[in-house]
């Protein structure tokens, strides 16, 4: 992920039809060399195409917005709010914090390694898009203001999770991905989530499968946060609870794996529900939990004392 100043102006510009070089070298005030340096980097993000046309003077190529997902949530959310300079707002560091930070509640020491900044810089940026009202910020956390910039969250969405592989996209930022599959042979890394259950005694039958993507080890840990992403129904549920307890996982560590991956929120309802008493709850971000339920499923995998 990638966003220059330049680039911004540039992809500015070209929403309202400057289509060519020269166009662009005399609106930007530079020259041709430096702006077709600018209008490749676009070009190789994925934000800009280039067109054959014979219309424009002196050129056969025309600029124009490409059909990505993210270039057209980028080219709305510029018309939208026109008298507004992204530019300032999603260059460098400060498109790699967003990024970090738009889906879940995150403390700046959990975004800051994954946006690949430091820890002073995030803090100072994420001061000053709080202050523009852009992040929200409670409890030492932060995370992307997506009621009140709506259009701007659905911009980062598709920017952070556009991906090309064969699989529906579950998480991912920059070439880390956890991506669904239904069929063996589109595995590409390593599985994890529910399809690893069974090598720590939960034996599950399923018909998708999770991977984690590049190649590497997992750890228990790793295992039971992805499989949150996979928790779809109270049955889930059960087999999620029943492999933490199972494994007597510390909560500490999960937590934070839980927010390094968007899961904060969820991972807290599922802390809510380990505190509880109760026969049965429904937290905000997780299925209906029945413990008599869990109960018949906890003895077919010998987890006792629930």
């Amino acid at each position: 992920m990638k966003l220059t100043k330049p680039m911004l102006q540039a992809f500015k510009l070209v929403i309202h039809d400057y289509n060519t070089i020269s166009q662009l070298s005399q609106k930007l005030h530079r020259s041709k060399n430096w702006i077709s340096e600018v209008v490749s980097e676009l070009e190789e993000e994925g934000f800009i195409a280039k067109e054959s046309s014979f219309s424009l003077n002196k050129s056969r190529k025309k600029i124009v917005i490409s059909n990505s997902p993210y270039a057209l949530k980028l080219r709305d959310l510029m018309i939208e709010y026109k008298t507004i300079d992204f530019s300032q707002i999603l260059s460098g560091a400060r498109l790699k914090l967003l990024t970090s930070v738009c889906f879940d509640w995150k403390t700046i020491k959990s975004a800051s390694p994954l946006a690949g900044i430091s820890l002073i810089a995030a803090r100072t940026l994420s001061k000053e898009l709080a202050n523009r009202g852009i992040l929200s910020r409670q409890h030492g956390m932060c995370r992307v203001n997506s009621k009140t910039w709506h259009l701007l969250f659905e911009f980062l969405k598709e920017y952070r999770n556009f991906s090309r592989l064969n699989g529906r996209i579950k998480w991912k930022y920059g070439n880390e991905i956890i991506f669904e599959i239904d069929e063996p042979k589109l595995k590409k890394g390593v599985y994890t989530g529910f399809s690893r259950y069974e090598d720590y005694g939960i034996k599950i039958h399923a018909v998708k499968a999770l991977c984690y993507f590049p190649e590497k080890k997992l750890s228990k840990e790793d295992i039971f946060v992805h499989s949150l992403l996979e928790i779809e129904d109270s049955r889930t549920l059960y087999l999620f609870l029943a492999f933490f307890l199972k494994n007597k996982l510390p909560r500490g560590k999960a937590r934070q794996k839980a927010m390094f991956y968007d899961m904060y929120s969820a991972f807290r309802d599922f802390e809510t529900l380990l505190d509880s008493k109760e026969e049965a709850i429904k937290t905000e971000h997780l299925p209906r939990f029945d413990r008599n339920e869990f109960r018949r499923i906890a003895r077919m995998y010998g987890v006792k004392n629930v």
